[in-house]
């Protein structure tokens, strides 16, 4: 019963917000009964085709299908899979409307039954997802990019040699990088030495390139460092240092 008042409420909020939003037509995939992909926007309608003694299949990216629904409900069938939904028909010249919704969006459908036209996949793609993902790629990489060769100091001692040490250390003097070997398994933890001679434990950021290898990042320099893994120790020396 729950459920039925939530998919009611559903469909009257998506009916609301659709004063405004496009209906968006896949008879021509349908006709030629080829598989389509489609940019989601919320909001948007999407009128699709089936066909009897056939299924259509709705792919919803890497979105977690919760539920899905016609309004005729015995003449139409849906199957939920984890990413997807598979949509069947018992006649033709039938009409409903279906409502999917994922862990993320709610979608809204018109669906029309025929003896020809199909749309057997449909799959949404989602643009502004991956835009965002390019541009926190960018942004994670900028510091990076941005550094001025000339004015980076990679005058650094390191006690010993692990699996774990870093390959390379350089600072331009605001942030300390250190480059870690392409296969490090553990994280070690990060202490700097402070005027009283004591260690403090400092936040790092990781990033990585698409080749896999680490980039600890620290947002500061100093003059003797730390690297911890259990009971190991590194001790990392800053030679330029002059503060």
């Amino acid at each position: 019963m729950k459920k039925r008042v939530y998919i009611i409420m559903s469909i009257f909020m998506l009916i609301s917000s659709f004063v405004f939003a496009d209906e968006i037509n896949l008879y021509s995939a349908a006709s030629r009964k080829e598989p389509i992909n489609v940019g989601f926007k919320a909001g948007n309608t999407y009128r699709i085709y089936t066909k009897p003694l056939h299924q259509t299949i709705i792919t919803f990216g890497n979105e977690v299908v919760e539920y899905s629904e016609t309004g005729d409900n015995i003449n139409f069938n849906t199957i939920d899979d984890k990413h997807s939904i598979r949509l069947k028909v018992i006649d033709e010249h039938l009409d409903t409307d279906l409502v999917v919704k994922t862990n993320e969006n709610i979608y809204y459908f018109k669906v029309s039954s025929t003896l020809s036209e199909y749309n057997p996949m449909i799959n949404f793609l989602y643009p502004q997802k991956e835009f965002a993902k390019k541009r926190k790629i960018k942004k994670e990489t900028e510091p990076i990019n941005l550094l001025n060769l000339d004015n980076l100091n990679n005058s650094y001692t390191i006690s010993k040699k692990t699996s774990w040490t870093p390959t390379q250390i350089f600072d331009d003097g605001v942030k300390t990088y250190l480059i870690m070997p392409l296969k490090l398994q553990e994280m070690p933890v990060f202490l700097v030495r402070t005027d009283d001679k004591q260690y403090a434990l400092v936040t790092f950021r990781v990033k990585e390139t698409e080749h896999g290898l680490k980039i600890f990042v620290i947002d500061r320099i100093f003059r003797e460092g730390v690297l911890k893994l259990g009971k190991k120790t590194i001790i990392i020396k800053n030679k330029n240092y002059n503060f």
